[in-house]
């Protein structure tokens, strides 16, 4: 099933992100501030544990945390509501004729917004200990649309799976706690032995991590070579994902 442009379409993807981001927060007593609260408080945590260990001589350490807890908590929210779009909206996909890849777009596009909120811990830590703002800012725009594409791909295979395969959800959330260890995300990578700073590179989101934290808080042009490398994974992911899920949609009704 081909995603026409239409303006119904528009309509309908709009209505799916309200949607969601309202009952991401129904019934929860501070409701909407968890989207700033639960970043704040996970910073506040890995801040206190970690200040001693990592945070002498470097006197950005708190913007390079929450810049890392930024990044991951989006890759992992978006991907996790990716897994689970098709499943939680399978009433209205058997009910009602509409392109699916709609729903996924919708669940990760919420993520996207809570990402953009969570930027502005960010800058009200930034305002307390300015770094120099470059030409480079405008870079990260640019990555965070790479990123997202990066996660819309992995969104369109995991969506398909899981709905076959329930138990795809529980592996995925290991595979995360992983990836929260092995993407730098609370120290430098320079405590690494070198041989492994190497490997820790093969990781997507360690690249992502590092290089926004190089344009945002060092004022410094990243490794291009690094950049093309994920900007051709990521687009690569996408059109892949992409496929596989048109090509699939269709026999996962029989799932549900």
């Amino acid at each position: 099933m081909k995603l026409k442009i239409t303006k119904s379409n528009w309509d309908l993807l709009a209505e799916m992100i309200k949607t969601d981001f309202k009952l991401r927060y129904h019934g929860s007593l501070l409701g909407f501030l968890w989207v700033l609260l639960k970043p704040f408080c996970i910073f506040l945590i890995l801040y206190i544990i970690f200040y001693y260990l990592f945070a002498r001589g470097d006197e950005y350490f708190a913007l390079r945390l929450i810049l890392g807890l930024i990044v991951y908590s989006f890759f992992a929210e978006a991907t996790t509501h990716g897994i689970n779009s098709l499943l939680g909206k399978a009433n209205i996909i058997l009910k009602v004729n509409f392109p699916r890849q709609i729903v996924v777009f919708a669940s990760v596009i919420n993520s996207l917004i809570t990402l953009g909120i969570s930027f502005f811990i960010f800058l009200i830590f930034w305002v307390f200990k300015p770094t120099a703002i470059t030409w480079l800012w405008l870079l990260f725009p640019v990555y965070i649309l790479v990123l997202t594409l990066f996660v819309l791909g992995i969104s369109f295979f995991t969506s398909i799976i899981s709905v076959r395969f329930r138990d795809l959800q529980n592996i995925w959330d290991v595979l995360l706690q992983v990836l929260f260890y092995a993407s730098a995300v609370f120290y430098p990578i320079s405590i690494l032995p070198e041989k492994l700073q190497k490997w820790i590179y093969l990781n997507p989101l360690t690249i992502y991590i590092q290089q926004i934290r190089q344009i945002l808080v060092d004022g410094e042009l990243p490794d291009m070579k690094l950049f093309v490398a994920i900007l051709l994974l990521s687009v690569g992911t996408f059109i892949l994902g992409y496929l596989y899920f048109r090509r699939n949609i269709k026999k996962v009704a029989e799932y549900f």
